[in-house]
Order: structure tokens, then C-alpha cells, then sequence
């Protein structure tokens, strides 16, 4: 790897690691830690890549997600605002004990499969340069999960509002054909 990849791969992780990264940019960072040649620093990025690379989603989440999305925008239209505040506190509860199970089985791999010998079991890292990346990589995924509660919060009020224009719509056909 050249010193001028190196650069661009460490600017690549801090975007990554800011969630402030382009589809593109991510492909490219990819791509250079892929590469055969790559520094020692690099490295646990690369292990972290290939653990994330082999988690995979239950099928039908996305639809299930989607589904309690829809009946919490149902049943906050409906006047259930009290039933619904209690559904998005056990959603998430529900997604932050599941994030945090994420983290800690990447972690639990990372450490148990980085291939060190067991008279010096961890990294070569100190411990301040660990609790660096976990903190870096924990704040990189809170700030993902703080995304993901937005867009969601964003589409439920689009929907409400939207289920809310056709009852009105609904209400004032019903009506002109009554009066008829």
C-alpha cells in the first residue's frame, strides 16, 4: 500500500467512523483494506469489516420493523397516544438491547479470532488506545442508531399525516353522500 492510500484510508475511516461517509467512499475503504499490503494499523479495521461481513439479519426484520411502524402511526391517529409512547419505549428497549448484543458478539469475535497467541491474549494496543477505538466505534454507532430514530420518527409522522388526509378525505365523501 502506498503512503498516499494510506492517507486517503485513514481520511476514508474518519468519514466512516463519523457516519458522515458516501456510499462510494465506503466502497473505496473497503477496497484499500482489501489490499494484501496493508499497515498494521489498518488491520483491526479490516478484522471489524470481515465480523460485520459475517453477522447476518433475521429474515423478515425489515418487515416486522415496518409493520410496528405502521400500526404505531395507526394507533397514534387513532388517539392512542399513551398505548403508542409505551410501544416506542419497548421498541427502543428492544433495539438497544439488540444493538448492544451486536457489539458486544463483534467484540466477543474480534478478541476471541484476531489469531494472537496466548501467553499475550489481546492487542498490542494499551489500554488507552483500546478504550480510543471503543469509544470512537460506539459513538460511530450510537450516532447511526440516533440517525435510524429519526428517519423512523420522520416516516411515522409522514404517515400519520397521511392516514389523517385520507380519513378527512373519507369523512367528507361520506358526508356529501349522505346529504344527497
Amino acid at each position: 500500500m502506498t503512503n498516499e492510500e494510506a492517507i486517503r484510508l485513514r481520511i476514508l475511516n474518519d468519514r466512516y467512523y463519523s457516519a458522515t461517509s458516501t456510499p462510494e467512499e465506503e466502497a473505496e475503504r473497503l477496497r484499500l483494506l482489501d489490499d494484501r499490503l496493508l499497515p498494521d494499523e489498518f488491520k483491526p479495521d479490516r478484522e471489524m469489516m470481515r465480523i460485520l461481513d459475517s453477522i447476518t439479519i433475521p429474515k423478515g426484520l425489515e418487515e416486522r420493523i415496518s409493520a410496528k411502524i405502521d400500526s404505531l402511526a395507526k394507533a397514534e391517529h387513532l388517539g392512542e397516544a399513551a398505548k403508542k409512547n409505551t410501544h416506542r419505549r419497548k421498541l427502543r428497549i428492544i433495539w438497544s438491547a439488540a444493538a448492544s448484543t451486536a457489539v458486544a458478539v463483534a467484540l466477543g469475535f474480534t478478541f476471541l479470532f484476531t489469531g494472537q497467541d496466548n501467553d499475550h491474549p489481546g492487542s498490542d494496543l494499551t489500554p488507552e488506545e483500546t478504550y480510543a477505538q471503543v469509544d470512537k466505534a460506539l459513538t460511530l454507532f450510537a450516532n447511526a442508531l440516533d440517525r435510524g430514530y429519526r428517519e423512523a420518527y420522520k416516516a411515522e409522522m409522514t404517515a400519520g399525516t397521511a392516514t389523517s388526509k385520507a380519513l378527512e378525505a373519507l369523512s367528507k365523501i361520506t358526508n356529501d353522500t349522505n346529504n344527497k
